[in-house]
């Protein structure tokens, strides 16, 4: 088994970014983005740091697709030590209405479903890990609903409740 510890950053924006050059040192860091060029530079970054990493392109809002993933990584890695996920999104709205609606809907992919394929493919080997982790960053958002934050501020609090469930399966 590989003895460094494996850590999948899925989001090469700004926080992932922070992340991943945070983690150099930590283990090997895989990037997912759905933006390969994104990725990509993410992980020349970390390489010219002096840290490995890797990068790969999935919807992670389709479970099949993430579980050839995980089966993957496993099979050449060994291991999965961290799951930090930084997929999401924002949209606002001037008040609680149809747009807000709108937005939500628009969200719902990328904020809750991201989260839910995610956790559900990649608890096992989180839970098999000596100190596996998922982490969901999140914004301040959630804990403020404001009218013009409404989508979000649900989207976000939905993705929490599942990753609060999600801690709760680990105890199993």
């Amino acid at each position: 088994m590989n003895p460094t510890p494996v850590l999948l950053i899925l989001g090469a924006g700004i926080g992932g970014r922070g992340v991943a050059l945070a983690a150099i040192g930590s283990g090997h860091i895989v990037v997912v983005d759905r933006d390969p060029a994104l990725a990509s530079q993410l992980v020349q970054d970390v390489q010219a740091a002096g840290g490995t990493a890797e990068s790969a392109t999935i919807d992670l809002t389709d479970l099949p697709a993430v579980e050839a993933f995980r089966d993957d990584l496993l099979a050449r890695l060994g291991r999965l030590d961290a799951v930090i996920h930084l997929v999401g999104g924002w949209r606002g709205s001037p008040t609680v209405d149809a747009e807000a609606i709108s937005a939500w809907q628009a969200l719902l992919p990328g904020v809750v479903t991201t989260v839910q394929v995610t956790s559900a493919a990649f608890l096992a080997p989180l839970a098999a890990a000596p100190q596996g982790r998922y982490v969901m960053v999140t914004s301040t958002a959630a804990a403020k609903p404001t009218k013009s934050n409404a989508a979000y501020a649900s989207a976000k609090s939905a993705a929490a409740a599942w990753v609060k469930a999600l801690g709760d399966a680990f105890r199993d």
